[in-house]
């Protein structure tokens, strides 16, 4: 963790609170003071964010990737033989497995701007990249290297082919670093080959009894443990790009951090309204009318609105029956809200705010800790900017502070936000499917579509009784 940064940001907040405290017109510049609460936020994150780490394995272990037909570039699909039969199992190739070493690591990065660029063009031409291309290519170490020669020379075009046509570039690191609300959740990857995910629990698990003593006719007491599975359904997010097919690769390479960002931003945002404010029936929220914080563009409130993905936590709220119509926020007020989840709110829970709600409330609170008291060994959330009660204050544009007095948006009254308490646990992001990017060509208008896609869902595997999640409203 930066420390200097964290310092930083604690002092613009200690500022904030100072105003909360002491003034009589604690909403006298609260447009300001959200700003400046952004900054902060900003900061905090960028000293908690965890940097891409350089791969320093073994590299020998590429050669796992050379088989008898030759060299595995990208995944397959193969069968192998299970006690229970013959089992399909998808094994990555060279581009797109987790890399091992500094090598396959910066392998993937020049394939991916090559990949992406050429996807930006009707006739993909890139002179420059294939150079960097060859010349990585060269260096390629012992363990693999007779296979990448005969790989590239065996290509078409003297290796300008040696990528194949159903790679598609994956924004997989991007996508990890930027911190979200997602982040704070546990993320399941493996073992999702469907697009619907069975979750078995066990609702009643056995009950213990004392045993017999040696000739004690009395026959242990037994019990019926009771079992059920969670059906979930996992959606996909979709962007679409519109590029000028004219664009030339030096024209290109400069855009690709800011497309990057664009393509990135677009699907984490989404995900996380999601996350928030999602309703598969969209029947909760005046959808149509709904751009929160003006974020979106486009027409909404469709059957294919990213918020109809799958329910967010206030829906998951209401459907629990601990949706809490409470005017007043101070400390006795939260505690209570926490009550409301019962033993699910004794650990591991995270308190989710608009950056209005934690400048008018939760500055002005005692019980408050914020950042610069936790130490530098302490573990903080993304997006966290405090803690109160152990439980971590994480704030998000997308907990709007546009509700009416009944938590919901309706676009009349707009003038209340809320507050979520949240068991982390209860909880995960099952992800089916890394975000990734293809390109759909456009000729009547000479433009090219480049389109990303994200596989993803939160979602609980608890029962519809569990009381895991809470929301107050009116404030």
């Amino acid at each position: 963790m930066d420390q200097s940064l964290v310092q930083k940001a604690s002092t613009i907040i200690d500022e904030i609170r100072t105003h909360q405290r002491t003034n009589t017109d604690r909403l006298s510049n609260v447009d300001r003071q959200i700003q400046d609460l952004k900054t902060a936020q900003k900061m905090l994150t960028e000293a908690c964010e965890k940097p891409i780490t350089t791969v320093t394995g073994p590299e020998d272990a590429l050669s796992l990737y050379v088989q008898k037909d030759g060299l595995q570039l990208v995944s397959k699909r193969k069968m192998i033989q299970t006690p229970n039969g013959s089992t399909p199992v998808s094994i990555k190739g060279l581009l797109d497995d987790e890399p091992v070493c500094e090598w396959q690591q910066d392998l993937q990065s020049i394939v991916e701007d090559r990949t992406l660029l050429r996807m930006m063009q009707r006739s993909p031409h890139t002179p420059r990249t294939d150079l960097k291309l060859y010349k990585h290519l060269l260096k390629a170490p012992r363990s693999i290297k007779p296979a990448i020669e005969k790989a590239y020379s065996d290509a078409a075009g003297e290796g300008a082919e040696f990528i194949p046509d159903s790679f598609l570039p994956s924004m997989f690191e991007s996508f990890k670093v930027r911190s979200s609300l997602a982040d704070n959740f546990e993320t399941i990857r493996s073992g999702i080959d469907s697009k619907t995910l069975l979750i078995p629990r066990l609702d009643k698990a056995g009950t213990p009894y004392l045993r017999g003593v040696v000739g004690d006719a009395t026959t242990l007491t037994k019990t019926t443990i009771t079992s059920a599975q969670a059906s979930i359904s996992i959606p996909s997010f979709a962007t679409s790009m519109r590029i000028d097919t004219d664009a030339m690769e030096d024209s290109g390479i400069p855009i690709l951090s800011a497309l990057r960002s664009a393509i990135v931003s677009d699907i984490r945002d989404g995900f996380e309204d999601c996350m928030l404010n999602g309703d598969t029936t969209g029947a909760q929220d005046t959808l149509v009318s709904w751009n929160i914080r003006n974020r979106w563009s486009g027409t909404m409130g469709t059957t294919s609105d990213h918020r109809r993905g799958f329910d967010g936590l206030r829906k998951e709220a209401f459907d629990r029956g601990t949706n809490v119509a409470t005017a007043t926020l101070s400390y006795d007020d939260l505690m209570t809200l926490r009550y409301t989840i019962g033993e699910q709110g004794y650990s591991d829970c995270m308190i989710v705010v608009s950056p209005e709600i934690l400048v008018k409330y939760f500055f002005a609170m005692d019980e408050l800790a914020t950042l610069d008291k936790y130490g530098p060994s302490a573990v903080v959330l993304s997006g966290q900017v405090a803690s109160v009660a152990g439980m971590p204050v994480v704030t998000s544009r997308f907990m709007g502070a546009d509700m009416n007095a009944s938590g919901v948006y309706d676009n009349i009254t707009t003038d209340r936000s809320g507050v979520i308490i949240v068991n982390r646990s209860s909880y995960k992001i099952y992800e089916r499917k890394a975000l990734q990017i293809q390109q759909q060509e456009e000729i009547e208008v000479g433009a090219i579509n480049l389109v990303s896609n994200y596989r993803a869902i939160m979602a609980t595997a608890d029962a519809a009784a569990t009381l895991n999640v809470a929301y107050q409203y009116l404030v």
